[in-house]
């Protein structure tokens, strides 16, 4: 990931269950974010665009792509 990316959202804007943890190789900056708190942490444009966006991740296969 590169500076100032955001992983996670999906499942928060698709109102989805979290299927995942994140661990770091770097020491790094995390901002968690409650799902209540989305709105107040991005422009109404920006959600409509990444929940787009979400809608077309298959999360399932990312998931057992990772465990294997």
């Amino acid at each position: 990931m590169k500076p100032g990316s955001i992983f996670g959202h999906e499942d928060l804007l698709l109102n989805i269950k979290r299927k995942c943890r994140v661990r770091t190789l770097t020491v790094c900056d995390i901002i968690y974010i409650n799902r209540p708190d989305v709105p107040k942490g991005f422009p109404k444009v920006e959600i409509e665009k990444m929940t787009a966006q979400a809608k077309d991740v298959d999360l399932d296969a990312i998931l057992d792509n990772i465990s294997k």
